[in-house]
């Protein structure tokens, strides 16, 4: 059977309201893309960039979800709650897992009666390799340990195990999408204002990191190329030290004073909130290489536009 060559359409984005959902909405409407987005709240008088028709889905219930995947050939699932630099009571530990493990969950359920092939990308995360020090790590390495990896693994096997016969499921396991306009770049340069380049636990972990460009548009060869299943690692070919990276991603020509900041008093003030910014993974990925997908950011370099 041929491959498809074409971007399929509508493409439903569940979770279009946050940063990467708005930015793959603009992109793929650009493209030609209709887009159908779903949000937990959604204001109908106001539609991100993109989107023709907006949903709105608690990210629990199939009942719910399912009529509004009819005529959907495609879904990328963002549902998710976000992840916060704060103390993660227990609490909100069980709000990062039941949002990720339900919504999952619920897709692949919703999707169950469907008789034409659907195409479903699930949000997933580099975390689940754990803190891999320097060694390398592809899409054939073993899971790490810790709660973020832990999340990640019950997050992944909830639409895997899951997933209904006539559904082609790839899981983004993304690194950290680098743009100015929204996630790590937005909240470090806020610090680097105060003319500070904070660097916790030392700054010598690995961060697998992914140009916004080369995020979106590996997202729409993975929309294209229903043949890759399973998990698909989404960063750049070479990461980089968290030092490095931020001290490469600043912006302007303000001297910013390295700010070394010890793992045991970060560790105590977070706790498990500790573990993004501590441990780092060393990630690379084989999948796309091999699917003869090309990044037009392989490398971090100072010049580089954001």
């Amino acid at each position: 059977m041929a491959e498809p060559t074409a971007l399929p359409s509508p493409v439903m984005i569940i979770g279009v309201s946050g940063f990467l959902g708005r930015h793959l909405a603009a992109y793929l409407a650009g493209r030609g893309v209709e887009i159908v987005g779903t949000t937990r709240f959604s204001d109908r008088d106001e539609l991100p960039e993109g989107v023709s028709r907006l949903n709105t889905w608690n990210g629990r219930e199939e009942s719910e979800l399912a009529p509004l995947l009819k005529g959907i050939p495609a879904v990328v699932n963002f549902a998710g709650a976000p992840l916060k630099t704060r103390p993660w009571t227990p609490a909100f530990r069980r709000r990062l897992r039941d949002s990720r493990i339900r919504s999952a969950a619920a897709l692949m359920s919703a999707l169950s009666s469907r008789r034409k092939s659907v195409r479903v990308l699930q949000g997933s995360a580099v975390g689940v390799y754990g803190n891999t020090k320097n060694r390398w790590v592809d899409e054939d390495s073993p899971s790490g340990r810790g709660f973020l990896a832990d999340l990640v693994v019950d997050w992944e096997t909830a639409a895997w195990e899951m997933r209904p016969r006539q559904v082609s499921l790839a899981l983004l396991r993304t690194g950290v999408v680098l743009s100015e306009e929204g996630g790590f770049l937005k909240r470090l340069h806020s610090i680097q204002r105060l003319g500070i380049n904070p660097l916790p636990g030392g700054g010598r972990q690995w961060v697998s990191w992914i140009h916004l460009e080369d995020y979106l548009a590996a997202v729409a060869f993975l929309l294209i190329d229903t043949e890759i299943t399973g998990p698909v690692n989404l960063c750049a070919p070479f990461p980089q030290r968290f030092a490095a990276l931020t001290a490469m991603t600043s912006r302007g020509k303000i001297k910013r004073l390295p700010l070394h900041i010890p793992a045991r008093p970060v560790r105590f003030a977070l706790g498990a909130a500790a573990e993004p910014l501590l441990e780092g993974q060393r990630a690379r990925s084989k999948r796309l290489r091999d699917a003869g997908f090309r990044f037009a950011h392989p490398k971090l370099t100072a010049g580089i536009q954001f």
